[in-house]
């Protein structure tokens, strides 16, 4: 725990994206009942994530506009996952193979880009100093 929290935000952000994206990729191949409990991985990862990312929106808002700015990115992620929730629950029921492609295909590009908007972030900062 102690390396993890001395690491930069891009890779305390990619170590759960790499978890996250191999235990989907193993489901994708093989689903069954040995491997079906690497689904709780996705709570760990969850856990992981929201704390990563809210501390650098915060020191990267000003203090009067945090809560609206949190607000907003909290609303706008309500409004992506809602549908994504509907489209990968009638995949599932197709198949749920189906249902684990699609989350892999939709968060993949969704984790590459906010990899490279924390690096920016961490980019700006060291040239700020």
């Amino acid at each position: 725990a102690e390396k993890m929290v001395s690491l930069n935000p891009n890779r305390k952000f990619a170590i759960p994206m790499w978890i996250e994206l191999m235990w989907t990729a193993i489901l994708i191949f093989k689903l069954n009942k040995y491997t079906v409990w690497l689904f709780a991985l996705n709570g760990i990862v969850n856990g992981m994530v929201n704390g990563l990312l809210i501390t650098p929106l915060q020191k990267s808002t000003e203090d009067k506009l945090q809560a609206s700015v949190m607000s907003l990115a909290s609303t706008g992620a309500r409004l992506l996952y809602a549908p994504l929730v509907i489209f990968n629950n009638y995949l599932g029921n197709i198949n749920p193979q189906l249902a684990m492609i699609s989350i892999f295909v939709i968060f993949t590009p969704l984790s590459i880009i906010t990899s490279i908007k924390l690096k920016n972030c961490e980019n700006d900062k060291s040239t700020e100093i």
